[in-house]
């Protein structure tokens, strides 16, 4: 098994206290920082770090068989070691789609980890086979025939792609899973004695995935021959990835490839939605501008804070900021999006 790195030393206390995660805690991208640029990416790291299972905790929760837990666990250890818990997981429940999800995931995004990991693991069916287990496991969902798509441009053929995206635009629903996953990994290091409040951030560790259909737009667009049917199954991809999308860098990814897509299309057709999306980003950099303030405000407790993050998966990170910025007096320089 692949083993995660030692720990450094002078490393933050491991599972981190809420009082080390905010000692250490840095907005990378705050104007105000006062720390140089090479500090704050290096107490990053450290927090990041301190997060991170250990590989004896990995250890326990393979020997524990929690499918849930297992699948938690493999989504923050995007490595062969990943893999290879994503798969116990998806052998022990089959039927699984968030399983199968989260290994399609980490096994598209990772694939010097995903050569390896096939090389030792002789019997593992591949991500094609993962990929048509997940379209029975839920046959209703777009998601594993948009994977199925990624798949193909990867292999170097973007316009391979077009047949899956066709079929997947047949489908009424994208569930991608992102909210259930980053609840697998909150039980998993809960399971492990995480606070609650260190738990809900690793949480947000599970970003297997994120960057995918972005990719995918990307390659099917930037070919010298891409039609308007592409572009509008991008759109399509685009605007339903939004439609379910919780956290702000889901419905960041989503807007991306929104714009990429309707920059393809008549300027009559694309301009009122290229403002719409214009407009929401900048509600996106606005709520950014927020949490820097909040995430000063030594007043908000370790409990307001687990609300805090229990409020971005109930309901969305954006709204959670904006309310917690208004209890705070935070001065919001514009009008919350309407739902």
């Amino acid at each position: 098994m692949v083993a995660c790195s030692p720990r450094r030393e002078g490393a933050i206390p491991h599972p981190p206290s809420f009082e080390d995660i905010m000692k250490h805690s840095v907005d990378i991208l705050d104007p105000d920082r006062k720390e140089p640029l090479e500090e704050a990416v290096k107490k990053t790291m450290l927090l990041h770090e301190a997060l991170r299972f250990t590989p004896q905790e990995l250890d326990a929760i393979q020997r524990s068989s929690e499918p849930p837990h297992l699948v938690g666990a493999g989504l923050q250890d995007a490595t062969c070691r990943g893999l290879e818990l994503l798969w116990w997981a998806a052998k022990d429940e089959p039927g699984n789609p968030v399983a199968l999800a989260g290994l399609a995931y980490v096994c598209l995004g990772t694939s010097p980890w995903r050569e390896f990991f096939e090389k030792k693991t002789p019997e593992f069916e591949g991500v094609e086979a993962v990929i048509e287990r997940l379209k029975k496991a839920d046959p209703e969902n777009s998601l594993p025939y948009y994977l199925e798509a990624c798949l193909r441009a990867q292999e170097g053929d973007a316009a391979s792609a077009a047949p899956a995206m066709a079929t997947a635009a047949e489908k009424n629903v994208l569930e991608t899973y992102r909210l259930h996953m980053c609840r697998r990994v909150i039980a998993a290091a809960e399971s492990l004695g995480y606070s609650k409040f260190a738990a809900r951030l690793h949480g947000l560790s599970a970003f297997a995935g994120v960057g995918l259909f972005n990719g995918l737009c990307k390659a099917m667009l930037e070919r010298p021959e891409a039609s308007e049917e592409d572009a509008r199954a991008c759109l399509l991809l685009g605007e339903r990835h939004e439609g379910q999308s919780k956290l702000m860098i889901d419905a960041l990814v989503a807007l991306s490839i929104q714009k990429q897509a309707l920059e393809k299309l008549p300027e009559n057709e694309a301009a009122g939605e290229l403002e719409r999306i214009e407009k929401r980003v900048a509600e996106f950099r606005e709520a950014h501008r927020m949490m820097t303030s909040l995430r000063k405000d030594k007043s908000i407790t370790e409990e307001r804070w687990v609300r805090y993050f229990d409020e971005m998966f109930s309901i969305s990170e954006y709204e959670a900021i904006v309310a917690l910025a208004r209890e705070k007096g935070v001065v919001e320089r514009r009008q919350p999006h309407a739902p």
